[in-house]
């Protein structure tokens, strides 16, 4: 490609232009924009009596050989690993190979290796997936004080009177 000599334009002056003033008109036609990104969905709670503790959820796929990125809910984000095969809210379950932590910095975002996931393709299909464990594979807390947001669920509710005014349907957890 050649360059113009230093000075000459197509209008013969050498000079820039100065841009059109002004806005656009309503009538104008503009290249097409795309529409703002929707916001992503929550993980998907366990249906309501199903016995299912929500302990992580898979997100985007890291690399190309089939890992992919998993936020752990639990205390050590390691920990998820020693829970077994996780069930997602359809009822596939899933096994955790392997761990490790997710470049950044944040101590809950791991990638992970599943088995049976071998290719990008295949780790892109798990994003958004909840993982959940079966509550009666956590056992019992061991102090007094300390429960699961699930065994809260059902509990009778009172006011300060002491009378019951409903019961507990879901614990939300932002």
């Amino acid at each position: 490609m050649t360059r113009r000599p230093p000075g000459s334009s197509p209008r013969g002056d050498g000079a820039r232009r100065p841009r059109p003033s002004g806005r656009l008109s309503g009538e104008a036609e503009t290249s097409a924009r795309r529409p703002p990104p929707a916001a992503p969905e929550p993980p998907q709670a366990a249906p309501e009596g199903s016995g299912l503790v929500l302990l992580g959820e898979f997100g985007r796929a890291q690399g190309l050989a089939g890992e992919v990125r998993l936020k752990s809910y639990t205390a050590d984000p390691k920990g998820i690993a020693g829970y077994g095969p996780l069930v997602a809210t359809d009822g596939r379950l899933f096994e955790i190979a392997s761990l490790r932590q997710a470049p950044g910095g944040a101590p809950d975002i791991l990638v992970a290796r599943v088995k049976g996931v071998a290719s990008r393709e295949a780790a892109e299909a798990l994003n958004r997936i909840a993982l959940h464990v079966h509550r009666e594979r956590l056992g019992a807390p061991e102090d007094e004080d300390e429960f699961l947001a699930t065994d809260l669920v059902g509990l009778a509710v009172f006011d300060p009177q002491g009378r019951e005014i409903g019961r507990l349907r879901g614990v939300e957890n932002y």
